[in-house]
């Protein structure tokens, strides 16, 4: 699968495979958990809304709330308890919580070079510019994701780590010499010329009618 999705991407966005075998990995355990918590509890995944039959408020909840936790945590944590005293009992997702490993064996994991000259090992490094010392960071290409039984590197495109000077004269210059190439558009005439003009015109026409 991890092949597949490397093939359709493109070479700059392949750093986010990992990403997606994630979710897709996450929504199945996710589904299969709510199926099984219906099923043994009742719970009602989907109603009625506009003629359409959409995910239910609770569906919603238990999102929210199992997002913290890896597939294998949501299953080990339901099994764990649907096994115990308190299975007859509808689970709070605390419950689901507190008998889910602390292990995440099935996350992905991120790491960086502590040796790493450029962000020390926080997986951030600055950038500098040259003209203003103002300072900003990005993402160091250090940085490693461990996911299932690949391993997945930032393939970022590295900005300098220092920014060149913009020389800002020669765009002054262009955008001089376009706007003398532009036409010029004449602003419109107040009253009082335009006036003037007629009455000039009346006076060159009668002169030349009296030829």
């Amino acid at each position: 699968m991890a092949t597949e999705l490397q093939k359709q991407q493109p070479q700059g966005e392949q750093v986010e495979t990992w990403k997606l075998l994630y979710e897709r990995a996450w929504e199945q355990a996710f589904n299969e958990f709510m199926f099984l918590m219906a099923e043994e509890y009742s719970l009602e995944l989907l109603i009625e809304s506009n003629g359409q039959r959409v995910p239910s408020p609770t569906v919603a909840l238990w999102r929210e709330e199992m997002a913290g936790l890896s597939p294998s945590q949501m299953r080990e944590g339901l099994r764990v308890y649907m096994r115990s005293e308190r299975r007859t009992f509808k689970p709070k997702p605390q419950d689901i919580r507190d008998n889910a490993s602390e292990v995440e064996k099935d996350k992905p994991q991120v790491k960086r070079d502590p040796n790493c000259k450029w962000c020390s090992g926080t997986g951030w490094r600055d950038v500098i510019s040259s003209c203003t010392k103002n300072r900003r960071v990005t993402r160091c290409e250090c940085e490693r994701v461990i996911y299932g039984d690949q391993v997945y590197q930032r393939k970022i495109l590295a900005a300098p780590k220092y920014e060149p000077e913009v020389n800002a004269l020669p765009v002054v210059e262009k955008l001089e010499q376009e706007a003398k190439r532009m036409p010029r558009v004449a602003r419109p005439l107040s009253d009082a010329e335009s006036n003037r003009r007629e009455q000039l015109l009346r006076e060159q026409k009668e002169k030349l009618n009296a030829k």
